[in-house]
């Protein structure tokens, strides 16, 4: 299988690209590396350094990958930050969220570990 995961160099994103190499699936990590670290990206799985909210480069990679299945991890997760800077926040965990998905129509997009959902009919 064909997964792409965001977030993969944090430590929830990496335990999940980690899961998915050791099942045998082809994984492409998307990541900008500002909660996660570079010594944690996986050598078998492609990695992209990318913002998630890079609304040019994020479609074309997801159209090259053809992924099978989304594992969403990149988030704003500093409080502070989210106080201080709420719009970032917002666009960072709640708006940016859609651009993927709507990438991943046709494809299953899960989050975190809490399940998988089908996109096969659209948003």
């Amino acid at each position: 299988m064909r997964v792409i995961v965001t977030g993969g160099a944090e430590s929830v994103g990496l335990h999940a690209v980690c899961t998915h190499i050791d099942a045998g699936n082809t994984v492409l990590v998307l990541v900008n590396l500002s909660i996660g670290h570079e010594v944690n990206l996986n050598s078998p799985a492609e990695s992209v350094l990318l913002d998630i909210r890079d609304r040019e480069t994020v479609p074309f990679l997801f159209d090259r990958f053809r992924s099978q299945l989304v594992n969403r991890h990149a988030a704003q997760v500093n409080i502070r930050r989210s106080v201080v800077d709420p719009l970032f926040d917002s666009e960072v965990n709640a708006i940016d969220t859609i651009s993927p998905l709507c990438e991943a129509v046709g494809a299953e997009a899960m989050f975190g570990f809490a399940g998988r959902v089908s996109l096969e009919e659209g948003l």
